[in-house]
């Protein structure tokens, strides 16, 4: 894989469309103060080709960092100018919101005329990428879409893409051998109101293997609903969560929640696991899952990028599906849930989350 460039040579900074939220992509720590408003020139006679990320979400998401982590291993940008446009969905799940910043999007790539297009989750294939693809000039590279491709036209020309699917049996596989748990097992699925979780529900239900019972597919859209949802889910064996990044705070509100505090009230109201799908799931106190990768995602459609700049048309190209799963454990969870988990077991997981440091023995060296 190619290192990572920092440093695009082929940009410019000036202020051309006052409203768009348009930046380099950020590296993991960035956030929006941190970067101001990068905009297109279209005059720029560079002969960079250019390459514009369109992320349905916001830049700090752990999600967004992975997949642009992805790109950006794969695209060597001292070749190709490489952008990103942020639709911020997640923040503003209204869907007025998204036409506006899809309309911004259109707008810079009128501008701007990139040579490709890498549309980042569903809401940047529906608002932006759709249209592109409808009108068949500009190649588009979809990843982390978990809706069929077929919605967005495909087969067609200009058209190809990574495909995301939650590990629903690998996490089920692993959620059972931390915790011993033996058929039946029963399970409430809960998930927040979204176009994203709508797709990915659907999926899952094709994916329940005899003995499981998925006893609810619940899609809460405030906070009050998915508080009801979780002390209503008591009587499973376990709850899988797949997202909570849009539930609102009131029905009066257009705010949406914090997604680390409803994921902390979730744990700490519920006397049953929490089963995630997604690493920030696990970070925020689920006791486990088999996760998406998100850099696996975004470099496979980086590497479809870079045979598109090279000539390639996107039509020879078959879509895929992400194959990467990473498994993961929550050991402050478990230990909250006083689930006594063997070294043994432990050490087939890919990544602890709250695993104590080893302390040094008298026979270690000092100097070490």
């Amino acid at each position: 894989m190619r290192t990572t460039v920092t440093n695009r040579r082929c940009s410019v900074f000036f202020a051309l469309l006052a409203l768009a939220i348009f930046s380099g992509c950020p590296n993991d720590s960035a956030s929006e103060k941190d970067s101001p408003g990068k905009l297109i020139n279209p005059e720029n006679q560079s002969t960079c080709r250019k390459l514009l990320i369109i992320h349905s979400y916001h830049p700090e998401y752990e999600w967004v960092q992975a997949v642009t982590r992805g790109i950006r291993m794969e695209v060597n940008t001292f070749e190709a100018d490489l952008e990103c446009f942020y639709l911020d969905t997640k923040r503003h799940p209204a869907k007025e919101w998204a036409k506006q910043k899809a309309k911004e999007a259109l707008d810079v790539i009128g501008q701007w005329r990139p040579d490709v297009i890498i549309a980042v989750d569903d809401n940047a294939m529906e608002y932006v990428g759709n249209p592109l693809v409808q009108a068949g000039r500009i190649p588009v590279v979809f990843c982390g879409i978990n809706t069929n491709p077929s919605h967005y036209g495909y087969p067609v020309a200009n058209l190809t893409g990574v495909i995301e699917r939650p590990l629903f049996k690998e996490s089920i596989a692993l959620f059972r051998k931390l915790t011993a748990r033996q058929d039946p097992l029963r399970l409430v699925v809960l998930s927040d109101d979204s176009e994203t979780s709508r797709y990915t529900l659907d999926y899952m239900k094709t994916q329940v293997e005899p003995g499981v019972e998925v006893a609810k597919w619940i899609m809460p859209q405030t906070r009050q609903e998915w508080q009801k949802a979780v002390l209503d889910s008591q009587h499973a064996d376990a709850i899988a969560v797949y997202l909570y990044h849009t539930v609102l705070q009131s029905t009066d509100s257009r705010m949406v929640c914090e997604p680390r505090d409803l994921m902390k009230w979730t744990v700490e109201h519920s006397r049953v696991p929490i089963i995630g799908f997604l690493n920030f799931a696990v970070n925020d106190g689920s006791l486990c899952g088999v996760l998406e990768s998100g850099v696996e995602q975004g470099c496979l459609a980086g590497q479809f990028a870079n045979r598109i700049l090279s000539g390639d048309s996107p039509g020879s190209m078959d879509i895929i599906l992400g194959q990467k799963g990473q498994s993961m454990l929550n050991l402050n969870t478990a230990k909250m849930l006083q689930l006594n988990i063997s070294p043994d077991i432990m050490n087939t997981v890919d990544v602890i989350v709250g695993r104590e440091p080893q302390q040094k023995t008298v026979s270690q060296k000092t100097d070490e």
